[in-house]
């Protein structure tokens, strides 16, 4: 859904089936502060580190020829470039209900830690 469709506007209750970026909605600055300060190369492993989707998800980890998962990024762009990440770093700063319900999962999963 959100490879077509703007995740700010959602989040701000606007209409949001436009391209994240077309509105003005500046979702790039808020996506890279997130990846330098709160991800800060934590992204879990194995996960793509253009699009921060699972490597066996996106085309940079894939042999053109064979389609089998590689070790290396290949030539070719990211199956959902900016799509994983600007969703999450937008509802994590704008929506403090889904920031809810994650933190409340975080916590069940760690056993309260």
């Amino acid at each position: 859904m959100w490879t077509d469709n703007c995740i700010k506007c959602f989040v701000d209750g606007n209409l949001y089936n436009h391209p994240r970026g077309c509105c003005g909605s500046q979702l790039g600055p808020l996506a890279n502060k997130y990846r330098q300060e709160r991800m800060a190369g934590k992204i879990g492993l194995p996960m793509c580190y253009s699009c921060a989707m699972p490597q066996d998800l996106c085309w940079r980890w894939r042999d053109p020829v064979t389609g089998e998962r590689v070790n290396t990024i290949q030539q070719c762009p990211c199956a959902y470039p900016h799509v994983l990440l600007d969703t999450w770093a937008c509802l994590w700063e704008h929506s403090p209900a889904a920031r809810a319900i994650w933190l409340e999962r975080i916590c069940e999963e760690s056993g309260g830690q």
